[in-house]
């Protein structure tokens, strides 16, 4: 249920940051999504990253153990508690889903944000990098322009399945038509 007139923005973020006495109370963990190799940084809800440099984040079980010992290691060091930890990346590919799923069973709210979205909120669109991609999705995060990470059930996933498959089927039938044209000439 939307709890405001601003339906874009995540009502779970504007809930944490509401909880949180001020922003600085808030981790951002920030996530550059890829097949083997995750590029992140942590910063406060104010938008300062804590660490000069991003750091690399395997995708696997070994990842998840790196990067949450990090997370904990900042949330102990200023005194954040876990429900004020945020972990936002873009929209998560298939071979993602069981890396982000896995931080949210370990009760960290995972959110996703639009690409295209991130890419507009970069400081510079002239050259893409790793750090720049984490620069927009924090951006979009602070301005609580996010959707939480849920299990996708019920008719809207239903609707996408559907005509993902008609889509498949129409491209298939178009080339074996093609196919059948190119053969009677």
């Amino acid at each position: 249920m939307n709890l405001s007139v601003y339906p874009r923005k995540c009502q779970a973020l504007e809930q944490v940051f509401e909880d949180a006495k001020n922003a600085k109370e808030v981790l951002i963990v920030v996530l550059d999504t890829a097949k083997s190799i995750h590029v992140g940084r942590i910063c406060d809800g104010e938008g300062r990253y804590l660490h000069r440099r991003p750091f690399n984040v395997k995708n696997n079980k070994d990842g998840i153990i790196y990067l949450t010992n990090r997370i904990e290691k900042e949330r102990e060091k200023l005194g954040i508690d876990r429900s004020q930890v945020i972990v936002a990346m873009e929209d998560p590919p298939h071979y993602v889903t069981n890396f982000a799923n896995r931080l949210s069973d370990l009760r960290y709210l995972v959110v996703r944000v639009n690409a295209f979205g991130a890419s507009r909120k970069r400081k510079s669109n002239r050259i893409s990098s790793d750090t720049s991609a984490l620069d927009g999705i924090c951006l979009m995060v602070m301005d609580r322009q996010a959707y939480e990470l849920g299990p996708e059930c019920g008719p809207f996933a239903e609707l996408r399945l559907a005509a993902k498959t008609r889509r498949r089927l129409v491209r298939t039938e178009t080339a074996v038509k093609n196919m059948i044209h190119r053969s009677l000439e």
